[in-house]
């Protein structure tokens, strides 16, 4: 839900309200808010039958999931690209990262991790890499960034024509959004308690 709403004069009075409200309130795009109010009837529905895309932008984009969701489907989505991954420094920072969701690695580890990544990635790029390795190193380094990221080494990394990296785009997509359905319950009433 990319393009967001630039005037909701066009939003019908008969909108299903819990939908029409909260895609509202996180100015989901014109596309996104068109289909979740003229197809479900509730956001539990949006969830379950949504474009992968749009379940990737609930999970980020909105509080119907908690910021430690947010934070594992960030590592499943680095992870999801991990064997692109070859510097070492990286790999470590996803381990590292899952230590820390598990409460086992401090605060300190998971800076100290994220820091020699992000290094690591700096340097890949300034040795011209190529565009997948430095997108892989990225995305084990920012997890805020790394489902975007995650989907975009998968479609470089297809290294072929446009149809084909769009396609391993859609791929990378698809496999994210199982995984949020597959391991996430959203609460779509978070912001109002």
């Amino acid at each position: 839900m990319n393009e967001r709403h630039k005037n909701f004069d066009h939003i019908p009075a008969h909108s299903n309200s819990e939908v029409a409200d909260y895609l509202t309130k996180f100015k989901a795009c014109v596309e996104g808010y068109d289909w979740a109010v003229e197809s479900c009837t509730n956001m539990q529905e949006v969830w379950n039958t949504c474009k992968p895309e749009w379940i990737i932008w609930l999970v980020t984009e909105t509080d119907c999931c908690t910021e430690r969701d947010q934070r594992e489907f960030g590592l499943a989505a680095a992870q999801q690209v991990e064997h692109l991954i070859t510097d070492q420094r990286s790999k470590d920072a996803l381990k590292v990262k899952r230590r820390w969701l598990d409460g086992v690695a401090t605060d300190e580890e998971l800076e100290t991790a994220k820091s020699a990544a992000w290094v690591a990635a700096w340097e890949k790029r300034a040795a011209w890499a190529t565009r997948a390795e430095w997108l892989a190193s990225r995305a084990a380094a920012g997890a805020a960034w790394a489902a975007e990221l995650a989907a975009g080494v998968v479609a470089q990394a297809a290294n072929a024509s446009r149809a084909a990296a769009g396609a391993a785009w859609a791929a990378a997509r698809d496999t994210q959004a199982k995984w949020i359905r597959d391991n996430l319950k959203p609460d779509f009433t978070r912001g109002a308690k």
